[in-house]
């Protein structure tokens, strides 16, 4: 009975480019019951802070409603942030969906200026990983295969010093790009790798809101661009 749940993060995004030190932090809340709900608790925590708690006066019956809280929340370093949201309510007998506890985002520079060129040396390029089993390292190389740098002394490498991972599907990820003043953007990096041939690939994909990713480009296009027609992906070794 009186069972209130939070049912999204509305706001910010999983992927979000230069957020301010004054940035919404909105939730969706659905009242399951037939009845108004008064004072109900609203609550949000982000990367182990201070728990800021507002009042929501009333939600309505079966109501959907999204909230924002007045308090704003401080997303302006480029890092990884977890949030916690959770709503109150003194007669809730069913907590399960009272809360979202494992919601991550990340924060990255956009650029705008161009050409753009990162050789990694003054710091890691605000470039980031995720993914399975990640073994993406920033630093200077050494290991059998990748023992320098493109440019310079430093590097992503998946592994430093040895090699990557057994079952793993990771990813890094670049910041935020806007294209809107370019009539034809260019991408070109360079890309040295060892792989299991048949077993293993890598490609590169793009995304316009951090949610939806599509691989980049096919087999035949570009220059240097992908060898394997079947998987439209790098799969044979380039040192």
């Amino acid at each position: 009975i009186n069972d209130v749940a939070v049912t999204k993060i509305n706001s910010p995004s999983t992927a979000e480019c230069s957020l301010s030190a004054t940035e919404n932090i909105s939730i969706k809340i659905k009242n399951f019951n037939p009845i108004t709900l008064n004072g109900l608790q609203a609550k949000y925590q982000i990367n182990g802070g201070a728990i800021v708690t507002e009042t929501i006066a009333a939600i309505g019956a079966n109501q959907t409603l999204d909230y924002t809280f007045s308090q704003k929340a401080d997303l302006s370093a480029y890092t990884e942030y977890a949030i916690k949201v959770w709503v109150k309510y003194a007669g809730d007998d069913y907590p399960v969906n009272d809360s979202i506890l494992d919601y991550t985002m990340h924060t990255s520079p956009l650029i705008t200026s161009y050409p753009y060129l990162e050789r990694f040396e003054n710091n890691d390029g605000y470039y980031y990983t995720k993914g399975t089993n990640s073994s993406w390292e920033w630093g200077v190389p050494a290991s059998t295969i990748i023992n320098k740098a493109a440019n310079g002394n430093k590097a992503w490498v998946t592994d430093l010093t040895g090699k990557y991972n057994n079952n793993e599907t990771s990813y890094l990820y670049s910041p935020c790009f806007d294209l809107t003043g370019l009539t034809q953007p260019v991408l070109s990096f360079s890309h040295i790798f060892d792989i299991e041939l048949n077993f293993d690939y890598t490609w590169v994909e793009y995304s316009t809101d951090g949610i939806t990713w599509q691989k980049l480009g096919n087999v035949g296009t570009g220059t240097n661009w992908y060898d394997g027609a079947t998987t439209q992906t790098w799969r044979t070794s380039k040192k």
